[in-house]
């Protein structure tokens, strides 16, 4: 599972803890600037998926691939949002190969966090 969002909540990470079993692998993309408002936050996140990466990002997906392939675009945050939001759900296989293929950009372009190299970086900006 891949998602990326601009800002995840502590309630939405319980979410996948209680998931977890039914999960291979999760991948979690956060914008820098919500990581460095809420450190704490982000090392929870951290702490329950197999990779969290930081980037500018303001994309709000889910991808999964199970017993079928699917990637969801929406305009809410992975958050507890009370306003209407729109979701896309996608199963074309050309259009999930052209996201997939964004997302290997997105990656290359994100730092991994890990506590340590996150905080020596914050320090020197």
């Amino acid at each position: 599972m891949i998602i990326g969002s601009f800002a995840m909540n502590e309630a939405y990470v319980r979410r996948i803890i209680r998931n977890r079993e039914r999960i291979s692998s999760i991948e979690v993309f956060l914008d820098f600037t919500v990581a460095s408002r809420n450190p704490a936050n982000t090392i929870y996140v951290s702490a329950n998926v197999d990779g969290l990466f930081l980037t500018n990002n303001h994309a709000k997906f889910i991808y999964c691939k199970g017993e079928k392939e699917i990637l969801a675009v929406m305009s809410n945050n992975a958050t507890n949002n009370h306003r209407f939001e729109f979701q896309v759900f996608i199963q074309d296989p050309e259009a999930i190969a052209e996201f997939l293929l964004q997302y290997e950009k997105l990656k290359a372009e994100s730092l991994k966090y890990n506590d340590e190299s996150y905080s020596r970086t914050i320090q020197r900006d």
